[in-house]
């Protein structure tokens, strides 16, 4: 027989919150084995008010701690979920209450909104801070992925709360950013759009057809080739591009043997050994440029980022391209582009199999076949293989100027460098004046209301000797500035992880939950601990002053 709600504090005691969860909505996004079968204890709607409760509970604690950090920083974004309402996710990085040096980033709201515009946003997140009690003096940066209603320069939401707090550091997500420049130097490149067609064309052809789809299965198998899915571009996808590429990479040969027989059409168009280098270029040579390129975009895409490390990943991933493609050997220690160059000096492609049969595919040299909107050529230059190489050098050039443009704050990134004593010099003269370089770059970018700079400069001398020698001081201003460095956020990437949890939640199987369920099971899913460390008499007490409760009989 099922309860209407739990008798007592003992069976509290007995329920694990997950199972709960799992049993009340399908909670499908932890590991939650059922021991035993709960559902003698509860109905449905005893489950929702005590996951009610759980989600208070969580509530409570992450208002405690982010009352207690001396600052805090939000991460933003927002979405449109399968039944088309409009939510706006935060994150917030504040620091640990346990101790200096430990932030911590968390889910803190999904608040549904009527509309993109930035008022509505800014209303939300006032709203936010008055219900947790919160001081908006408190907060010292913001996260976002970086369109118009958010850092509009005179009504974007940053201008809205620089209004309430002056100088608020607004970070455009460094993600977004590195894949917005890609974006930038392929459009300088208009015969790249031509790549793309080829691409996504092998996608669509060979997926369109069953028949054709398992040929090219059997395809792989008699070229003794590993059995692959042929990938398709997504814009939306930060990775999906440089996949796809090195994809294409893998099955090129049997590509090119299957198109010969069954699209030579398409086939001869392949066989362009611009459009082959191009696919070398931006598959070879792009899956190198990409496989750079993506080893950086996914640094920015972990759990948390090093800050001080940050600049240093992007002028490394820099001076990887300038070595490969810029210096007096081109295509010096890629993976693709040096073997294609070598397999296409003798005017054709070649795959031997493990059976020792030959795929040969001879190449063109000429232009690419592209043309624009207006049916004029994108492509007019001749397709020899230097003209192909001074156009990856100058592809090159561009994606380096590109991303270079989309940071014009790497200054402020660089100077983080203060608090990470490996970057220190070792000669003590260049080291004070490194030092005092960044902390004035950090003083006019943060704003003395928020920071003595006066204190700062006195203890930064002793400040930076500690560090290096590992001496013992206090430096009660520097210390303030450390602080809002460890809580700025420098990417918008947890709130692309967290709506990936709402569409795990909020499945076409359950496409009817209000959005303040929906919160509340993200909040549980993402924030709530073991369930040893769950104090579940302060659970049910929060259930219990919740509302007059009468007990039914067993």
């Amino acid at each position: 027989m099922k309860l209407a709600y739990f008798v007592s504090k003992e069976d509290i005691s007995l329920m694990k919150y997950e199972a709960l969860c799992e049993l009340a909505f399908s909670l499908d996004v932890k590991d939650m084995p059922l021991r035993r079968d709960y559902s003698s204890y509860i109905n449905i709607m005893a489950a929702k008010e005590f996951i009610t409760c759980i989600s208070c509970y969580l509530e409570n604690h992450q208002r405690n701690d982010l009352s207690q950090s001396p600052y805090l920083a939000l991460m933003i974004n927002e979405s449109t979920d399968r039944v088309l309402e409009k939510h706006l996710i935060v994150y917030a990085s504040y620091l640990n209450k346990d101790g200096l040096g430990v932030s911590k980033c968390e889910f803190l709201k999904l608040i549904l909104v009527a509309d993109g515009y930035a008022q509505t946003k800014y209303n939300a997140i006032m709203n936010m801070f008055s219900e947790m009690s919160l001081d908006i003096k408190h907060l010292v940066g913001i996260s976002t992925y970086g369109d118009s209603s958010m850092l509009g320069c005179h009504e974007g939401l940053v201008s809205k709360l620089s209004r309430d707090v002056p100088n608020l550091i607004d970070v455009h997500c460094v993600a977004h950013r590195e894949a917005l420049a890609i974006v930038d130097a392929c459009k300088c490149f208009p015969c790249l759009s031509y790549v793309d067609k080829i691409a996504n064309k092998v996608y669509s052809w060979i997926n369109a057809s069953n028949v054709r789809h398992l040929d090219f299965q059997k395809l792989l198998q008699e070229m003794n080739l590993q059995v692959l899915e042929v990938l398709q571009i997504h814009d939306v996808r930060w990775l999906a591009r440089g996949n796809m590429m090195v994809r294409l990479v893998k099955l090129l040969p049997p590509i090119l043997t299957f198109w010969k027989c069954q699209a030579p059409m398409w086939y001869e168009k392949l066989c362009i050994f611009k459009v082959l280098f191009c696919i070398f270029k931006v598959l070879f040579y792009v899956a190198d440029v990409l496989l750079e390129l993506d080893g950086l975009n996914k640094i920015f895409q972990k759990e948390s980022i090093d800050i001080t490390s940050f600049s240093t990943s992007i002028e490394v991933c820099l001076n990887s391209l300038k070595k490969k493609f810029l210096g007096d050997i081109f295509a010096k220690n890629t993976i693709y582009l040096k073997l294609f160059i070598e397999n296409a000096q003798m005017g054709y492609l070649k795959h031997v199999n493990d059976n020792g049969e030959e795929y040969t595919h001879t190449l063109l040299y000429v232009s690419m076949p592209s043309k624009d909107k207006n049916g004029f050529p994108l492509d007019i230059q001749d397709g020899s293989l230097n003209t192909c190489i001074e156009m990856a050098k100058g592809f090159v050039l561009k994606v380096i100027d590109c991303v270079n443009a989309r940071f014009p704050d790497m200054y402020f990134f660089n100077a983080s460098k203060l608090f990470s004593p490996m970057y220190y010099l070792s000669e003590e003269d260049e080291r004070v004046r490194k030092t005092i370089i960044w902390l004035s770059r950090f003083l006019t970018r943060i704003g003395n209301h928020v920071i003595n700079a006066n204190g700062c400069e006195k203890e930064l001398k002793a400040f930076v000797d500690t560090l290096y020698y590992g001496c013992e001081e206090t430096f009660p201003n520097l210390l303030k500035l450390w602080q809002i460095l460890l809580v700025l956020p420098i990417s918008s990437v947890p709130c692309e992880r967290g709506f990936s949890k709402q569409n795990i939640i909020k499945n076409d199987r359950r496409q009817h939950l209000k959005v303040d369920t929906l919160d509340m099971l993200m909040r549980i899913s993402m924030l709530g601990p073991s369930c040893d460390l769950v104090n579940w008499e302060r659970i049910y007490d929060i259930w219990e002053k919740s509302k007059d409760h009468h007990v039914a009989d067993l």
